[in-house]
């Protein structure tokens, strides 16, 4: 049986068309940024369903919960991994929610604040999927495994392939194209150089991170020294107060700006450094409030200072190597543009 000459027309039309589409690198990349667009935008509303949800934690390991224990509460451990469990989902969402819509949109703001987070992630993601993992083991139910501790650890043997691969991908004249194409406005975060992007999205988690040791006694470390109650608390006060103002400095791109984010970062990277190398686990915990169950378990842990020196001074050197690389986008006058 033949088909009408008309039909095998309209079919060679067709699968033509189809070819046209699958071997089209602008098809490709445009199915590629809607893919990851709506995977931003649908775990960046999970993160915004759960953050309220996981404060129902507290009641549960309050005095008649569940799970109480003596010196629960603010000072503990476990009370602060709840609190910053939920700020960072909250930061999640802020962050893929508008991301995700972004790159549905085919937004101009999109892509360059997409690759700000990716190189981000570069920097940070180590530190925080092995955080994700640590509180996955120690707290989670073991039903959540999947979520809490497979994922977290496939994204770590992911890094820094994964980040790496869409940085590419992004920063692709392909992928320029299609946003160009779709939005031909022009966005003032289009004009900022992207080290100057990711220095101020770095130096925001870090005002962040610096409010986590006021749970724990304001501990903080200073050239072998521990400051800890209101003399760490002031340090710390002092030490986000500063960053806000190099945040805002850098963000205008002041020559001024650099000279001190060369200062603030390597003496932080150094103190820090040097300060949890010189201590024992047990001459950190000494410091903080902890519940006496908390401190016994955290004790019997195979951690020593150096190991956390390693965990929080390298993104520290990296962000620092970063400033040394960014200078010559610093200007001196705050108008002028790359």
């Amino acid at each position: 049986m033949h088909l009408p000459r008309s039909s095998n027309h309209e079919n060679q039309n067709a699968i033509f068309k189809w070819r046209t589409v699958l071997h089209s690198p602008f098809s490709i990349s445009e199915w590629a940024i809607t893919l990851i667009g709506i995977l931003l935008l649908l775990g960046g509303m999970g993160m915004a369903v759960i953050a309220p949800l996981e404060m129902y934690c507290f009641p549960m390991f309050s005095e008649g919960g569940r799970f109480y224990y003596e010196g629960f509460g603010f000072g503990s451990f476990i009370f602060a991994i709840i609190a910053w469990q939920v700020i960072g989902y909250d930061l999640i969402a802020i962050v893929a929610i508008p991301l995700g819509y972004g790159n549905l949109k085919r937004k101009g703001w999109a892509r360059p604040l997409t690759v700000t987070v990716l190189w981000s992630w570069l920097i940070l993601g180590a530190p925080l999927m092995l955080i994700i993992g640590f509180m996955a083991v120690a707290f989670k139910d073991p039903s959540e495994v999947m979520t809490f501790v497979i994922f977290p650890l496939l994204g770590l043997m992911l890094y820094p392939i994964l980040p790496a691969l869409l940085v590419r991908f992004y920063n692709s004249e392909r992928v320029r194209q299609v946003f160009a194409h779709k939005n031909a406005r022009a966005y003032d975060v289009e004009s900022i150089p992207l080290p100057i992007q990711v220095l101020g999205f770095l130096f925001i988690f870090y005002l962040i991170a610096l409010h986590l040791p006021f749970f724990f006694n304001g501990i903080f470390p200073v050239f072998g020294t521990w400051f800890s109650e209101m003399p760490g608390m002031w340090i710390l006060d002092g030490a986000i107060l500063s960053l806000a103002f190099l945040t805002w400095g850098t963000l205008r791109r002041q020559r001024w700006a650099w000279w001190g984010d060369m200062a603030y970062f390597g003496l932080l990277t150094i103190s820090t450094i040097i300060t949890l190398t010189c201590s024992s686990i047990t001459d950190i915990l000494s410091l903080t409030h902890l519940a006496p169950i908390e401190r016994q378990a955290l004790q019997g842990m195979p951690i020593q200072g150096w190991h956390i020196a390693v965990f929080i001074g390298l993104p520290l050197l990296l962000t620092w190597g970063l400033i040394v690389y960014a200078k010559r986008y610093f200007t001196r006058n705050s108008s002028t543009n790359s």
